[in-house]
């Protein structure tokens, strides 16, 4: 399996039976490329054009890929950096593979955490800074939701309402 991502990604996979192995654009041409049977595309702000034509060579080719979130942007002090998504469409654009998302928005990943944490969804509040993934998780798995307006800026889709919308994570936190 072709991969990029931290590693996380990388144990996740390995946890799965899988033998995940990191694209690397100097391999490009390596015999185990033709072999990978999958693609998954994890944050990597290390990745490089020779990484991604490497996965997108292999999406191609088995027709499908894995992308572990859809998030286009991510926020930095000063604006933003490209996300998880633009790395996972350049590989989807590159390959015309499809694209299966396994995390937010998608509400398994939330039924996941509370299993394992052993919560009830009236426990529970979802708090984050992108309402097309963060919030839209949250709705999609029958949470109360949290849009902290410091992430990534825009309008509010009424599709993806967030229950309250606050500032900062700073203004849920109880007063001194």
């Amino acid at each position: 399996m072709a991969f990029v991502g931290g590693p996380g990604l990388e144990e996740a996979l390995r946890d799965e039976g899988l033998e995940p192995r990191r694209a690397r654009a100097d391999e490009l041409r390596a015999e185990w490329v033709n072999e990978a049977a999958a693609v998954a595309v994890g944050l990597a702000p290390e990745v490089c054009y020779g990484d991604l034509a490497l996965l997108a060579r292999v999406a191609h080719r088995v027709g499908w890929m894995v992308l572990t979130n859809p998030d286009r942007r991510l926020p930095v002090e000063d604006g933003f950096m490209p996300g998880n998504g633009a790395l996972g469409a350049f590989v989807q654009t590159a390959s015309s593979a499809e694209l299966v998302v396994t995390g937010k928005p998608d509400p398994s990943f939330v039924d996941y955490a509370l299993r394992r944490f052993g919560l009830r969804r009236e426990e529970v509040v979802i708090v984050g800074d992108n309402v097309e993934t963060d919030v839209a998780a949250g709705r999609a798995a029958g949470l109360a939701t949290v849009w902290v307006r410091s992430g990534i800026g825009g309008e509010v889709d009424p599709a993806h309402s967030p229950a309250w919308i606050v500032d900062s994570v700073a203004s849920l936190l109880p007063g001194d």
